[in-house]
């Protein structure tokens, strides 16, 4: 009985595994959550960052992409930069993608702390202050924003 019990378990863990190889690796992808959820496998199981990259690349040349894909796509490449310390592509990829935001009502991620700490890291110091406090009005509405505090010391801010 618990031969047989252990014989499923390891059967499901290797069809576990056989599936997110698949999803990462050999699925064709048609529409960008296809591309969102390889980056996710391939960059946050794999650790293979240019592959990621180039995912990323390839979705933002498809057709008829949301603004939010857009936007995703570029605050994920600016993610993925900042992992590789390369803070001035990082930051490049995040002015895009907060440009494409900035005056719409959002609501708080987790990469816009993120996105100010490669601003800081590449030298733009000033406009990551600018960002910072851009984004801690926003806990009017969104008591999230007040996450945005843990890059207080990092800036010299309060």
């Amino acid at each position: 009985m618990v031969n047989n019990l252990k014989l499923i378990l390891y059967s499901l863990v290797l069809i576990m595994i056989l599936v997110i190889l698949y999803i990462a690796f050999v699925k064709k992808m048609k529409v960008p959550n296809d591309y969102f959820r390889r980056v996710v496998l391939i960059n946050n199981i794999f650790y293979m960052k240019k592959k990621s990259i180039k995912v990323l690349n390839e979705l933002l040349k498809l057709d008829n992409l949301r603004k939010q894909d857009i936007y995703n796509a570029y605050a994920y490449l600016g993610e993925i930069y900042f992992q590789c310390k390369n803070y001035s592509k990082a930051s490049e990829m995040f002015d895009i993608a907060y440009k494409m935001i900035r005056m719409e009502k959002i609501y708080y991620r987790d990469w816009y702390n993120i996105m100010i700490k490669s601003y800081f890291m590449a030298g733009r110091k000033d406009y990551a202050i600018i960002i910072y406090r851009e984004l801690l009005e926003k806990k009017d509405y969104d008591k999230q924003f007040e996450r945005v505090r843990k890059t207080s010391k990092l800036l010299g801010v309060k």
